[in-house]
C-alpha cells in the first residue's frame, strides 16, 4: 500500500542485533531486563515492520488471486489438500485414508465453487452440484470400507515408503480431482450464463438421465464384484457374471456415464473454450 514502508529501509545492520537468546532467558529468570541499546530497539521495530508488510502483501496477493480467477483457486487448492494429506501419510507410511482424500477433495471443491459465486447459480449449478456430492460420498464410503476390510492397497506396496514416489501418487489424484469436475467448477464460478441458458433444458434432463443410468450401473457393478470377492475361492478371480458380463469395467464404464451426463449439462451454460472440457469425463480412474 502506500503507506507500506520500503523495505530497502528495513535491513538490519548485523551490530544492531537483539540481545543473545540466553542474556535473555537469564533476564526472565532473575527479573531484570538486559540492556538493550536504542540501535537494538529500532533494529527490533524494522524487523516486526518488515514481518508485517511481508504478511500484508502475501494476504492481498491471495485475496486477489482468488478474486480475479475462481477458477484457478478451485484448481490450486485441489492440489493443496493432497499435498497436505501426503505430508501426514509419508511419515506414517499408510494410504488408508488415501481414498477418502480424494473424495472429500470432491465435496470441499464443489462447495467452494458454489459459495464463491453464490448470488448468481442456477437450478443446473445446485443439481449438478447435489450429484457430484453423491457420486462422492458413495464412492467415498464404498472405498473406506474396501480399505479398512482389506488392510491395505496394493498399489502403494512399494512407494509408501518411498516419500518423493508417494507424493506423485497424491498428486496424480489431484489431477484427477481438479479435472473430473472442471465443467462443474467451471459454470458454478461463472458469473453470467449465455442468452438462454439461465432455464433447464432438455439438454440438461438428458444429461441427468444420463448420470442416473451411470451411478445404478457403477452401484451394482461395485456391489456385485464385493459379493464375488467374498467368498474365498474368487479372491484372485476375475468375475464375469451379473453387469461385468457387459463388459470388462462396467463401473468404470458406469462411472464415465456420470461425467458425460454433466458435461451434457454443464455445457448449456459454456461458451467458447470451455467446451474444450469436454475431455474431462475421460479422466477416469
Amino acid at each position: 500500500g502506500a503507506d507500506a514502508p520500503d523495505l530497502a529501509e528495513l535491513r538490519v545492520p548485523r551490530r544492531e542485533a537483539l540481545p543473545p537468546l540466553r542474556a535473555r532467558r537469564r533476564a526472565r529468570q532473575t527479573g531484570n531486563p538486559p540492556a538493550t541499546s536504542a540501535p537494538s530497539r529500532a533494529a527490533a521495530r524494522r524487523w516486526r515492520a518488515r514481518v508485517r508488510v511481508i504478511f500484508l502483501d502475501a494476504g492481498t496477493m491471495g485475496s486477489a488471486f482468488s478474486t480475479a480467477s475462481p477458477l484457478l483457486s478451485i484448481v490450486r487448492d485441489g492440489f493443496l489438500v493432497q499435498v497436505a494429506a501426503w505430508a501426514i501419510a509419508a511419515p506414517l507410511q499408510t494410504e488408508r485414508f488415501y481414498d477418502l482424500t480424494g473424495s472429500c477433495t470432491f465435496l470441499y471443491l464443489v462447495s467452494k465453487s458454489l459459495m464463491l459465486n453464490k448470488d448468481n447459480l442456477l437450478t443446473r449449478n445446485y443439481v449438478n452440484s447435489s450429484m457430484v456430492y453423491v457420486w462422492a460420498m458413495r464412492l467415498g464410503s464404498f472405498l473406506v470400507q474396501r480399505i479398512m476390510h482389506d488392510g491395505s492397497d496394493r498399489r502403494f506396496d512399494k512407494v509408501k515408503t518411498r516419500p518423493g514416489k508417494f507424493l506423485v501418487y497424491w498428486l496424480m489424484q489431484g489431477l484427477w480431482c481438479v479435472l473430473t469436475a472442471l465443467p462443474v467448477y467451471l459454470i458454478n464460478t461463472k458469473s453470467d450464463a449465455p442468452a438462454g441458458a439461465e432455464h433447464s433444458t432438455t439438454q440438461d434432463f438428458l444429461g441427468w438421465g444420463l448420470w442416473l443410468s451411470g451411478f445404478v450401473l457403477q452401484v451394482t457393478a461395485d456391489r456385485q464384484k464385493s459379493a464375488f470377492r467374498s467368498k474365498p475361492g474368487n479372491k484372485e478371480s476375475f468375475i464375469t457374471s451379473g453387469v461385468w458380463s457387459w463388459c470388462q469395467h462396467p463401473n468404470y464404464f458406469g462411472e464415465m456415464c456420470m461425467w458425460v451426463g454433466l458435461f451434457a449439462s454443464s455445457s448449456a451454460q459454456m461458451e467458447g473454450v470451455e467446451y474444450a472440457t469436454v475431455a474431462c469425463p475421460h479422466v477416469t480412474r
